[in-house]
């Protein structure tokens, strides 16, 4: 209890009930997280389910992934230690994990899960100032704590194999990480038609008659499939995945605030009152294209997505919808820039690409 008498403040911590007490030091420790330090964060993992992915560096990459929510201050792993000896011991003691030490009762059985529920119960009662749980296992077992540190109002992070365990909880986490599918160059058809299909999926919930910031419609996106992630699809950013040819369509023009902050317009009145062209028809449409080229990297292969992406970074007014065009493919292939572009080809995977192969220094000096 504070109270200030002159120029000095005065603490009657003994005349305090215990409660009242407690509540100060939760609410001195919430302070001190909230003003601008990283929000505390607690990584659990179930290391016997996970030893392929601990051998790999799979350590150093829970605390990365917990970096990016905040700061790791609780982390543990359990396991038989006797057992688990070697590279999984020591990455996870070089990255400031305790190793809880669970020794199997009997032969074929793992004391692993209860030892890290209760643990799990423990800091979420008693460390209330912890909001975000990192569990990193692959057993199905521990679905029921996924669900209650999500009712009990937790930021929830999932980490494991694509499993029973990940189908099951991945309505009761704000994010899953699949460890089991990482980034491919050339992702499979099927991977983008699903991410094509949760896009479409969670524009439905969107209010049409206002912007939204592409951050708002990832979030949405993640409440739909916690597994969702855009690096697996070979994207660096979501604002790349957003100007991909497999899901371009589905979107309204993407611009920036003030701020260079990205959103979604999905009401553009200058578009419909200009349909050739908003900024001086196709003859400034080509110069932007020069532009974009010429700052591009000579020959080779030069996907279409990413001649937008740099297109939109010259011009974020950018949209080929302006130019009567329903798709940025659409776009290119008109008569107007004939002369400008090689023809488009098609990767295996699909994924539509200008070839600049042989084509001389010439090409790229646009007047």
């Amino acid at each position: 209890i504070f109270f200030r008498s002159g120029s000095c403040m005065h603490v009657l911590w003994g005349a305090a009930s215990h409660n009242m007490r407690r509540a100060l030091l939760i609410g001195t420790r919430r302070a001190f997280c909230t003003k601008g330090f990283a929000a505390p964060t607690g990584i659990f993992v179930d290391a016997k389910n996970l030893t392929d992915f601990l051998q790999k560096g799979g350590s150093q990459q829970l605390i990365s992934w917990a970096a990016e929510v905040g700061n790791p201050i609780v982390r543990k792993a359990y396991g038989n230690w006797n057992a688990m000896q070697g590279v999984v011991q020591t990455s996870l003691v070089e990255n400031g994990f305790q190793l809880i030490h669970t020794p199997y009762p009997v032969s074929g059985k793992s004391a692993a899960d209860i030892a890290m529920v209760v643990d799990v119960m423990g800091v979420l009662y008693q460390r209330t100032e912890l909001q975000t749980f990192i569990l990193a296992t692959g057993d199905s077992d521990f679905s029921q704590l996924f669900c209650h540190l999500r009712q009990s109002g937790r930021t929830v992070i999932g980490v494991g194999p694509d499993s029973p365990l990940s189908r099951i909880v991945k309505n009761s986490c704000d994010k899953y990480i699949l460890i089991d599918q990482p980034g491919a160059a050339m992702p499979s058809p099927s991977a983008w038609e699903e991410a094509r299909k949760l896009v479409a999926r969670t524009l439905k919930s969107v209010d049409k008659d206002r912007k939204t910031a592409i951050s708002v419609l990832k979030r949405r996106m993640l409440l739909l499939d916690s597994s969702f992630d855009e690096a697996r699809l070979g994207c660096k950013t979501f604002k790349q995945f957003l100007f991909s040819e497999a899901v371009a369509d589905l979107l309204p023009p993407v611009v920036n605030d003030q701020h260079g902050h990205p959103f979604l317009v999905f009401r553009d009145d200058r578009a419909a009152a200009c349909p050739y062209g908003m900024t001086g028809g196709w003859e400034e449409a080509r110069k932007l294209v020069g532009r974009a080229l010429a700052d591009m990297p000579k020959g080779g292969k030069l996907a279409i997505s990413k001649l937008k992406l740099k297109m939109v970074d010259l011009d974020d007014s950018f949209d080929e919808r302006s130019w009567g065009c329903k798709t940025f493919k659409q776009f290119l292939s008109s008569e107007a820039l004939a002369d400008l572009l090689p023809p488009i080809g098609r990767s295996e995977s699909g994924h539509p690409f200008l070839d600049f192969s042989g084509v001389d220094d010439d090409w790229y000096t646009f007047k």
